[in-house]
C-alpha cells in the first residue's frame, strides 16, 4: 500500500509495507526529484536481496553488512542491510502531511516506531526503537537515503570534518581503513566520480574524539546540485548519531547511479567492526533510543549561500 504525504512544497511517496521506504521526495515548485530512482526493470528484477531494491530512502537496522554475531553466548543473524527495510509496517496514523508506522521484530526482539511529517520544505523523520526482549541487543542504525546523482553535484560535509576513512578497495583511495585529510588530499571529497568512471566509493568521516564525546549537538551536511540550483540538507543530533558515512556509485555498483549521506550511531557498517572499534551501541532490555532526522530541499543560487542559510534548519 502506498501512502502520499503532501504540502505546498513537497510530495513524498512512502511504502509502509517495505519498511517505510520513500521512493519519491519531490519539490513541487522546482520540479526536483531528490530520491534515487530504480534503473532498468529487467536488470533489477534479476538481483537478489537488498540489491534488488537499492533505490529510494531506507533505514538500515540493526546493521548494514550481513553476518552472524555472538554476544553473551547468543548467536544473532544479521541480514543484508538489516531487516527493517523489508518489514511490513502497520499504519498507526495517517494524515495529509503526517504518517506514523510501527513494526516488531521477532528475530531480535525490538519495537520500531517511525513518524514522518512535513513542515514547509522539510521532511522530518522521528524514531523510537525499543528493546522489548529479555537480552541485550547490539544494533547499529544507519540512514540509507539514496539520493539522485548528477555529475556536477557537490558533497557538503559538516564544517568540523578533518579526516576521511576509506572503507572500500579503490584505485584512488587505496585499501580499506586508509585515512586521508579532508582538504588538500589525494582525493576531492567534495566531488563525485565522473559518470563514465564506472566506480563506487564509500568513506566515513573519521571520528576525532577518542572517548566518543561530541562538541556540537547539531550536525548539518548535504548535496548541492548547481545545474538545478537546489540543495538537499540533512540535519540531525550529533550526540545521538555521531558518525557519518558517504556512499557514491557512478555505475560502479550494479550499474546504479546514486549517492547517500549516512548518519549512524555505530562505526561502522557491521556489529563486529563496531565492536572491534569500541563503537557498538547496545540496547539493554526495556531501553529506548529516540532521535530525529530532517531532510530539506531548498532552492539556492550558490553553495556558500546554502551553507550559511542552513542554520535556519537547526534541530
Amino acid at each position: 500500500m502506498v501512502k502520499l504525504l503532501e504540502n505546498k512544497f513537497l510530495r513524498v511517496v512512502v511504502y509502509p509495507g517495505m519498511g517505510g521506504k520513500i521512493t519519491s521526495l519531490f519539490h513541487k515548485e522546482r520540479m526536483f526529484e531528490a530520491a534515487a530512482q530504480p534503473g532498468g526493470a529487467k536488470k533489477r528484477a534479476a538481483r537478489q536481496g537488498f540489491a534488488r531494491y537499492a533505490y529510494g530512502l531506507d533505514d538500515a537496522f540493526p546493521n548494514i553488512d550481513k553476518e552472524d554475531f555472538i554476544r553473551n553466548h547468543r548467536k544473532l543473524h544479521y541480514p543484508d542491510h538489516g531487516e527493517v527495510w523489508s518489514a511490513d509496517f502497520k499504519i498507526l496514523d495517517c494524515r495529509q502531511d503526517f504518517l506514523k508506522i510501527a513494526w516488531e521484530s521477532k528475530a531480535f526482539g525490538y519495537r520500531y516506531e517511525k513518524e514522518l511529517y512535513l513542515k514547509e520544505d522539510t521532511l522530518s523523520m522521528r524514531y523510537d526503537i525499543t528493546n522489548i526482549g529479555e537480552e541485550e541487543l547490539p544494533a547499529i542504525w544507519t540512514w540509507h537515503g539514496l539520493m539522485r546523482y548528477e555529475e556536477d553535484m557537490e558533497i557538503l560535509l559538516p564544517e568540523d570534518t578533518k579526516r576521511c576513512r576509506n572503507v572500500l578497495e579503490d584505485k584512488d583511495l587505496g585499501r580499506p581503513d586508509t585515512i586521508y585529510p579532508y582538504k588538500k588530499s589525494v582525493y576531492d571529497f567534495s566531488k563525485v566520480p565522473a559518470a563514465a568512471s564506472r566506480k563506487a566509493v564509500k568513506y566515513y568521516i573519521e571520528p576525532e574524539s577518542a572517548d566518543g564525546t561530541i562538541s556540537e549537538q547539531s550536525a548539518c551536511c548535504g548535496f548541492f546540485y548547481p545545474s538545478r540550483r537546489m540543495c538537499c540538507l540533512l540535519q540531525y543530533n550529533k550526540e545521538k548519531l555521531p558518525y557519518l558515512g558517504v556512499w557514491v556509485t557512478a555505475g560502479g555498483f550494479l550499474g546504479d547511479y546514486n549517492c547517500a549521506l549516512e548518519p549512524s550511531n555505530g562505526f561502522y557498517d557491521s556489529v563486529s567492526k563496531a565492536a572491534a572499534n569500541d563503537r557498538l551501541p547496545v540496547l539493554a532490555p526495556g531501553e529506548c533510543m529516540d532521535f530525529e532526522l530532517n531532510v530539506s530541499l531548498i532552492f539556492h543560487p550558490g553553495r556558500e549561500k546554502s551553507l550559511r542559510n542552513s542554520k535556519e534548519y537547526n534541530i
